[in-house]
């Protein structure tokens, strides 16, 4: 942007050479830039707006300039708020709550000019008792990333494999700090989002309170076999671009019927769209529905679909509820016991 300033003396005269004045505007990123990486499977982007309303949803990607923010839209949202991390070259995370009116969130300031900086930012937890699925009010969306005028982004290299998990409010990170709600859930502290450290995978969370094969959740999501094709209410999942090369099932803990007929209905489907996907059930960590999984396993007949026992990987002594294991439990005891199941599954 530019403007003129008429210089005048002290008698009031104007200068004879009026002063051009060139102001440097910001560069907006827009969130289907394709150097910007997202988490698999979760994000739905459009060309103005990517949205997500899954914990452990997240995206990266690499910028110049000297600042960072993130403009977002939270017109369809109700209070209490999505949290997200983010950090700027593998710094401490910073945690912003979203608000009304849309903020800008300003996640770097006077960083140096003369190199390129990295931007990370995960979806910490949304309220698990508004409306998730159907006009969501838990819904985080991105509308573009604010940095300098003339600034650029790059991409990151991409992994080189696709990871998706379906589960409840254990896998989406629900109460690892302690009884409450947004506030103490948080995504980087469950054992799915930990694959995305320790796998050369991009990895998509798939995690909702109260669901599983046969029940809805809260927050009107719906059973399993109705909603693993969906990111939401209307908006298809695809498994095509990408194909998961492995998909991982943490369900049944909410469940009470039998899950044999809906895991077999839903892997066959996902098998149909991605034929070269491999599938892990795994066994609940109350330790139910052992019989019903062996069953679907057994039925379904195909080496890419197997199942893993999980007795002994979590005392119920490590959570707030002898449900919900605490942070330290899902990342500390129960992710190493699945890393090397995972690594032997996705191959070298």
């Amino acid at each position: 942007a530019s403007f003129v300033v008429e210089v005048r003396d002290n008698v009031g005269d104007t200068a004879t050479s009026p002063l051009s004045i060139t102001i440097a505007s910001n560069t907006t990123i827009s969130p289907s830039n394709s150097s910007i990486i997202y988490s698999p499977f979760n994000w739905n982007v459009q060309n103005g707006v990517a949205s997500t309303i899954n914990s452990g949803a997240y995206f990266r990607t690499i910028f110049s300039g000297t600042s960072a923010a993130l403009a977002t839209n939270t017109a369809p949202d109700a209070a209490p708020y999505p949290q997200i991390w983010a950090r700027v070259d593998n710094q401490g995370w910073q945690l912003f709550t979203l608000n009304a009116g849309n903020p800008p969130l300003t996640v770097a300031t006077g960083l140096s000019g003369t190199q390129k900086h990295m931007l990370e930012v995960v979806v910490k937890s949304t309220s698990e008792f508004l409306t998730r699925w159907s006009s969501s009010q838990t819904v985080v969306q991105l509308t573009g990333i604010v940095l300098d005028g003339g600034a650029t982004v790059t991409a990151p290299n991409r992994r080189s494999r696709n990871v998706l998990i379906y589960g409840d409010s254990i896998t989406e990170g629900y109460h690892v700090l302690g009884t409450g709600d947004v506030t103490t859930s948080d995504a980087l502290g469950s054992y799915s989002y930990a694959l995305t450290t320790a796998l050369d995978a991009e990895v998509g969370v798939v995690g909702f309170g109260g669901t599983g094969v046969t029940v809805s959740g809260v927050g009107g999501v719906p059973d399993l076999p109705s909603s693993y094709n969906y990111i939401y209410s209307g908006v298809s999942r695809s498994f095509s671009s990408p194909a998961p090369d492995l998909v991982i099932y943490n369900e049944g803990t909410n469940d009470t019927a039998s899950i044999m007929a809906g895991l077999e209905q839903v892997i066959n489907a996902i098998r149909t769209s991605a034929p070269n996907s491999k599938h892990l059930i795994l066994v609940p960590f109350n330790q139910t529905h052992i019989s019903d999984i062996e069953a679907a396993v057994t039925a379904i007949g195909s080496a890419n679909v197997t199942y893993q026992g999980t007795s002994g990987w979590f005392n119920t002594a490590d959570s707030v509820d002898g449900v919900h294991p605490y942070n330290y439990s899902s990342v500390y005891f129960i992710a190493p016991k699945l890393f090397p199941v995972v690594e032997s599954l996705l191959g070298p």
